[in-house]
């Protein structure tokens, strides 16, 4: 690497420590301050606000390293460029590329990192935070499932083969629901009960117009039946099904698959299930995408001060994610594919600054 490499990314460095300290002080100054009235009202101990504190602040780093690195771009690029060094490096023979280059390995690498630390460190700390918060800091009692359940899918190993239970929704509050599907499967037969309709009581599921279809081994036909009504225990309950079902927004990127894989073989939609991985590698490859951002408008807040450069860097961050959100939200109802949806966003801001960058002659 070569000496004005190394000198660039000093200065960029030193900006994003700084900036991804200072944002991650201030997300955690805000977290408790919103939360100051639960923690007075509960007694917390200071203890308790600083573990809930440490168990947040992965998935705030998550979403803090991006802005870090369109600040430390903005900042770096600018204060460059304002000062003449980025024309006399040109001058000097070097291509504007090998002047960015790092910048652009340096937000790849963090693409890969942040994809694997939220996989595996921030989903399971989000989770634990949000338990530790609910039982510990504000002591409530683990519930009884409760509100609207969509898509709950379960598997259960059995003595002599297993049964995969699928809800497409169901109303906890009432015990009461649409979409039940139970698929059993054994080394003999395989069968599979449907129930457009459904309710749950005394213990007992009452199934509406089911579907009974029973194969062998072979899958060729052995017999089907419909029934008005259809009652059995199941051997399981409601409540045992929606407490076990892990939340797909809970579930590391492998699982996820799985899930959707699942719901595919038996015919159930997965968009939001499919949007979700598209944004979890959409959202890690936004390190990259900010580069070409702050590079490119760093052309034009050049002139500008260092204090107002970084706020308009956050005010830029916030434009990206709030477009991001949006588009994502049209990805869970179905009016995006889950590519789209994901991706778009990305695209748009990296076809702005290649647009802006050949304009400037910089690329």
């Amino acid at each position: 690497m070569k000496i004005f490499q190394l000198y660039l990314l000093r200065k960029f460095f030193k900006t994003f420590f700084l900036a991804t300290f200072g944002l991650l002080l201030l997300f955690a100054f805000s977290g408790i301050v919103a939360r100051a009235d639960v923690f007075a009202k509960h007694h917390t101990t200071l203890i308790q606000i600083f573990t809930f504190t440490i168990l947040k602040s992965p998935q705030w780093l998550v979403e803090i390293i991006p802005v870090a690195i369109l600040i430390g771009c903005v900042l770096t690029m600018s204060e460059i460029i304002r000062n003449k060094e980025l024309l006399a490096i040109q001058t000097s023979g070097v291509n504007i590329w090998q002047v960015i280059a790092p910048f652009f390995i340096f937000g790849f690498v963090t693409s890969v990192l942040v994809y694997f630390f939220n996989d595996w460190v921030a989903l399971d700390s989000t989770k634990k935070a949000y338990d530790y918060y609910t039982h510990i800091i504000k002591k409530r009692k683990p519930k009884k499932p409760y509100g609207k359940y969509f898509n709950v899918f379960l598997e259960k190993k059995l003595a002599k083969g297993r049964a995969l239970f699928f809800i497409g929704f169901f109303d906890a509050e009432k015990n009461t629901g649409s979409n039940f599907s139970l698929l059993y499967e054994d080394a003999s037969i395989k069968k599979e009960i449907f129930s457009p309709f459904f309710s749950y009581k005394n213990g007992r599921w009452i199934l509406k117009n089911a579907q009974i279809l029973i194969w062998d081994k072979e899958l060729k036909p052995i017999s089907f039946k419909e029934e008005k009504i259809l009652k059995s225990n199941f051997k399981i309950s409601p409540e045992e099904i929606c407490i076990k079902e892990k939340p797909f927004v809970e579930m590391k990127t492998y699982e996820l698959l799985n899930q959707i894989q699942k719901l595919k073989n038996l015919g159930i939609d997965s968009k939001k299930e499919s949007t979700e991985v598209h944004r979890r590698f959409s959202f890690a490859l936004s390190n990259l995408v900010v580069v070409f951002i702050g590079i490119s408008f760093s052309i034009f807040l050049s002139f500008l001060g260092r204090i107002v450069s970084v706020v308009l860097s956050i005010l830029l961050a916030f434009i990206y994610w709030g477009l991001f959100s949006f588009s994502i939200a049209l990805g869970n109802t179905g009016i995006l594919p889950p590519f789209i949806s994901a991706w778009a966003v990305n695209f748009l801001f990296v076809l702005i600054s290649a647009i802006v960058l050949l304009r400037k002659n910089l690329a």
